[in-house]
């Protein structure tokens, strides 16, 4: 969402909080009091892009793409792989977890 030097949620990196696609809002870092209202250029829901402005390190930031059911996922072995936004929402999050001891089932 235009800035690609920071850290934060909705830049480089996506979270497992929320199933792809979601049609909650993201919950981005708000850099300045105007970055994620209605009608702003970073908030747009018709495109699949709804975000709220957040204060604070809890932000989250959801896969998104414009296929259709889902998103495709690069794992650390270097796979890519078609999860579909309706997977269980507990192996979502176990496939994003690093070393919690609990093996995602198939999704």
């Amino acid at each position: 969402r235009g800035y690609f030097f920071t850290n934060r949620a909705g830049s480089q990196f996506l979270y497992t909080t929320l199933l792809p696609n979601s049609t909650s809002p993201d919950n981005i870092y708000a850099f300045h009091p105007d970055f994620c209202p209605p009608d702003n250029s970073h908030n747009k829901p018709l495109m699949n892009l709804p975000c709220v402005g957040g204060d604070n390190d809890a932000n989250y930031a959801s896969p998104r793409s414009r296929h259709t059911g889902g998103v495709n996922v690069l794992f650390c072995d270097g796979s890519v792989r078609f999860v579909k936004n309706a997977v269980d929402i507990t192996i979502w999050r176990r496939l994003g977890a690093i070393a919690d001891g609990n093996p995602p089932a198939d999704f």
